[in-house]
């Protein structure tokens, strides 16, 4: 195997991350704080993921922090002061979705390595151009994507390329789904999915599950899937207890190890022994049919399945289980079609027999004729955190460079390290004349190498020294302590100066942004298909709907489609070339990688769809001085605390459709009516919509 890929495990909780680092993962993704799209994992405090990387780093593995959610103006205090600890402890890669947040990293914090999330839907060469430039080091590619299609994107656009091969899968492309926004208020956008994908709709033939994708294993895939190009091989599951990440990433490491011991002969595996909670296929990687990929009989279950419960009375629960659990487990009750009845931790609990365990719960329980038990993690006291955390104490990631003069009545310091000025210490020392062995450089060099309890790392140790002389070595050595305590002192006033003048310079560009662009300016639109009669300033058309004979409108705006394959790219290329040709002067476009593309035509106005995310002035920045003139606040977000409502060249829609979910899929029906929706599918070139009907 050329290129070995790394093995990236999820970690949602301390537990999580060493079942992984056991399991032999090379890399961890966890989330800190709410600014990522698992809100509902354990996550990590501060103290903790500093533990973490250090740990980690100290074994030569990596940790990536996911800051993969749309951030508010007034967020970007918090995000700062993240951003500042998190290149403090030397994170390996932050993965992000918001536009804004990735001008911010490459003007603010260059050391910072940005991977776009999934969420920032790369699905051609096109898109992955654009994040090359904006500084991007890895593109987490679209779910929706084949093997061949991740060859040629990898092939056109050299970088690193992650995909995911294990684990749970949305039915909408990532970062184009506003099914819970819309049905519950909350963004996924935002870290606060609902999954309504996951409950039960009716398409004529009683209730079923018709967006419920079917779990990823691409056990079977692993050979094919390195020779596309893949750097990374990544296991969703920041949700998943430790027992299941374990077993998840201990089968992949056998898998990519057997490969690369064979030359990649080996490292099959069929596709439904992976680990798992649905029944597993292998994603779009070998096609998307609607039949094989979503499992519409039942809506699947999150956490493992460990057992079910035999008699349930008031608020007290039996279940049976062959697993061991302990106390602080966490669990969830649900019935035969997945849908929850009841959540929280084994606390009080007995063993009445073998296999049984008696909960008692806090409170009643909804009675069903089927109820499952499914581990979901744990909340007990972590027995392997206090041996980490020592582990990572010893680790040294500072790096430092001296020079230390001795001579017969002082001892001077110079240091150096990071970007920051050159430090100089001095103290008085008593010597005399060597009357057998003389301080030696080497000697010197010794005592001044061992940093103590101190993160730093000497990089580099020079040594001036007056010959024959003798310095009792306990002097040495007080002298040392002193100089990194002070050291440490003097690199914790610098790094917190330089942090709070950064944060202050980062908020006041951003104020200069509102204050240049607050003019509430809004221009009104109406969709080509859905006319009312009124006035709009603009009319959008698909560009699927082009009459190719008809002279465009002054007032028309063509409308790109919102998901192009890699193969369909020239094609498509090719009419917009025709369409400028003949005049059209204005085209939306629903993804970045379109803003690369029109910079080779003059006099073309860009409009930037809502799934360009533009919910705060960096992003506003970025993408109009990237050429986009016109921008549409996502309508999943018009409630939100969003600073570009008041921004000019806000686009506002006349009339429109609210559309939940994008697929790839071909959805066999045209109507699905749920409990809190009616909706309708539309048909594109090489997508559907959902969209909500009116009932």
């Amino acid at each position: 195997m050329k290129n070995k890929p790394e093995l990236l495990a999820p970690a949602g909780s301390p537990e999580t991350f060493a079942a992984a680092f056991k399991a032999g993962a090379d890399a961890f993704y966890m989330g800190a704080g709410d600014f990522n799209a698992r809100k509902r994992a354990r996550n990590f405090s501060r103290d903790e993921l500093k533990d973490a990387t250090l740990f980690a780093h100290r074994n030569g593995r990596r940790v990536y922090i996911t800051l993969n959610t749309l951030v508010f103006d007034d967020e970007f205090p918090g995000v700062i002061d993240l951003l500042s600890f998190l290149e403090e402890i030397r994170i390996d890669g932050v993965i992000l979705q918001d536009l804004g947040l990735l001008s911010l990293l490459g003007k603010h914090f260059p050391d910072i390595p940005v991977h776009a999330s999934t969420q920032l839907f790369c699905h051609n060469s096109q898109q992955a151009l654009y994040l090359k430039n904006a500084g991007v080091r890895r593109i987490i590619l679209a779910r929706e994507l084949s093997l061949d299609e991740i060859g040629a994107i990898a092939a056109a656009v050299p970088l690193e390329y992650e995909v995911f091969v294990h684990g749970a899968m949305c039915f909408s492309f990532s970062g184009c789904c506003l099914f819970s926004s819309y049905l519950h208020g909350d963004s996924g956008n935002r870290g606060r999915c609902r999954q309504p994908c996951r409950t039960p709709f009716d398409a004529g033939r009683g209730a079923e599950y018709p967006f419920s994708m079917k779990d990823l294993s691409a056990a079977s895939l692993v050979s094919e899937l390195v020779a596309s190009g893949v750097s990374a091989f990544k296991i969703e599951g920041r949700l998943r207890n430790a027992a299941y990440v374990s077993r998840t990433v201990a089968l992949y490491r056998a898998l990519i190890d057997g490969a690369a011991s064979t030359g990649g002969t080996r490292g099959r595996m069929g596709k439904r022994a992976a680990p798992g909670q649905r029944e597993a296929e292998d994603g779009y990687l070998r096609g998307r049919d609607y039949g094989r990929l979503v499992g519409a009989e039942r809506a699947g279950s999150s956490g493992e399945l460990i057992g079910e419960v035999v008699s349930i009375k008031g608020s007290q629960l039996v279940f049976a289980s062959e697993s061991e659990l302990a106390k602080g487990s966490r669990l969830r009750v649900v019935d035969g079609e997945g849908k929850m009845l009841h959540e929280g931790t084994l606390l009080d609990y007995a063993r009445p027999g073998a296999g049984l365990y008696e909960w008692k719960l806090t409170k009643r329980v909804p009675r069903a004729g089927r109820m499952l038990v499914h581990h979901t993690g744990e909340s007990r006291a972590f027995r392997d955190w206090p041996a980490i955390r020592r582990e990572a104490g010893l680790h040294k990631y500072i790096p430092l460079r001296l020079e230390i003069t001795l001579y017969a009545l002082e001892c001077t310091v110079v240091a150096r390290f990071d970007d920051f000025e050159r430090m100089q210490f001095s103290w008085p020392i008593d010597s005399e004349p060597a009357r057998t062995e003389a301080l030696s450089e080497a000697m010197l060099r010794e005592i001044f190498t061992r940093t103590d309890r101190y993160p730093f790392m000497i990089e580099e140790c020079r040594v001036r020294l007056a010959p024959g002389i003798f310095v009792h070595i306990g002097a040495l050595k007080a002298v040392r302590r002193d100089f990194f305590k002070r050291m440490y002192e003097r690199w914790e006033a610098l790094r917190v100066h330089r942090d709070a003048a950064r944060k202050t310079a980062i908020l006041n560009e951003i104020e200069t942004i509102r204050d240049a662009s607050s003019t509430d300016e809004r221009l009104y639109l109406e969709y080509a298909d859905m006319e009312r009669g009124e006035r709009a300033d603009f009319r959008v058309i698909e560009f699927e709907s082009i009459d190719a004979a008809a002279p465009p409108r002054p007032d028309e705006v063509i409308l790109l489609p919102l998901f192009v394959s890699e193969g369909g790219l020239p094609a498509i290329c090719k009419t917009i070339d025709g369409l400028v040709s003949r005049g059209c002067r204005r085209f939306m476009i629903p993804t970045y990688g379109w803003i690369e593309y029109f910079k080779r035509f003059d006099g073309i106005e860009l409009f930037g769809g809502p799934f360009l995310y533009m919910v705060n002035s960096l992003a506003y920045a970025a993408i109009t001085g990237n050429g986009v003139r016109y921008f549409t606040v996502s309508p999943d977000m018009h409630n939100e605390r969003i600073a570009t409502l008041s921004y000019r060249g806000r686009l506002v829609p006349r009339t429109f459709r609210r559309e939940f979910m994008a697929t790839r899929l071909r959805l066999p029906e045209d109507c699905y009516r749920g409990a809190k929706a009616l909706l309708r599918v539309a048909h594109h070139a090489e997508y559907d919509i959902v969209y909500e009907a009116d009932k």
